[in-house]
């Protein structure tokens, strides 16, 4: 062991409580897990300013996206809504081509055609997963 060493072993100063660690540990054979430790501390400071980071960004979009939801909320009026529904449902039946027996009539309510073109759509999905042509 050198002076240096021994010296720090009897000094009290507050300075060397890093030196005096390190000499200990190396006396106990254990001054890799003290540098393990080391790492693992600068490594866990490191995470914690990511996360801190990361937080704030999320927090941000968040904060964002509650704004987007209230502008479109004040944009959309039920009947936009309902309109908007009808043309999709009208464009789906364009391209999933259902017969008559697929479909109620014209004169029933939304909800039931809406039920068929989704009980065609997957028979559609179905038939594709099966490998069988549509």
């Amino acid at each position: 062991m050198s002076a240096e060493a021994l010296a720090a072993l009897v000094d009290a100063d507050d300075e060397t409580i890093e030196r005096r660690t390190q000499v200990f540990a190396d006396l106990l054979g254990i001054r890799h897990l003290l540098d393990a430790e080391r790492q693992f501390e600068k490594y866990a400071t490191e995470l914690s300013s990511r996360l801190r980071a990361q937080v704030q960004l999320t927090q941000q979009r968040s904060a964002e996206a509650d704004a987007i939801d209230k502008e479109l909320d004040r944009n959309v009026s039920p009947a936009t809504t309902a309109a908007s529904a009808i043309g999709e449902a009208a464009q789906a039946e364009i391209l999933l081509k259902p017969t008559p027996a697929d479909m109620p009539s014209s004169d029933a309510p939304f909800t039931d055609r809406l039920a068929a073109l989704t009980a065609l759509q997957r028979r559609g999905r179905q038939r594709a997963s099966a490998g069988l042509m549509p």
